[in-house]
């Protein structure tokens, strides 16, 4: 399997950059009670308007599992953003072989080759 080119490293390493700014930018939204959590209220249409607290449980259920899912992504882009450094980046973790830049240019956090990934998972 051909190994991955250091200019589409490059190209990830951009992508994953401004992935993790944006997603360090709604983290402190969050923080600071600044999230737009318009799209992810589309339960609030269905309850009662007279019921508010259930309103802001739901607000503030959706802001930690939106919290969680971020602080994932984040870690995983910092994962793969040291690997880029350590000249490790784009091999599968457990049969050593490079990752298919096409898996990589779809999900640029993965640690692991598809065969292994589905392999070990299941």
């Amino acid at each position: 399997m051909e190994k991955i080119r250091k200019s589409e490293i490059k190209e990830l390493q951009v992508n994953l950059l401004e992935r993790k700014e944006k997603i360090e930018v709604a983290l402190q939204k969050i923080d600071k009670g600044q999230l737009d959590l318009q799209d992810y209220n589309e339960m609030n249409d269905v309850m009662s308007k007279n019921d508010e607290g259930a309103g802001e449980l739901v607000e503030i259920f959706q802001e930690s599992e939106i919290r969680a899912s971020l602080e994932k992504t984040l870690k995983d882009i910092k994962q793969a953003l040291g690997l880029m450094e350590s000249g490790d980046y784009g091999v599968c973790k457990y049969c050593k072989e490079p990752i298919p830049i096409k898996r990589l240019k779809v999900r640029p956090v993965s640690t692991s080759c598809v065969k292994c990934k589905s392999q070990f998972t299941n």
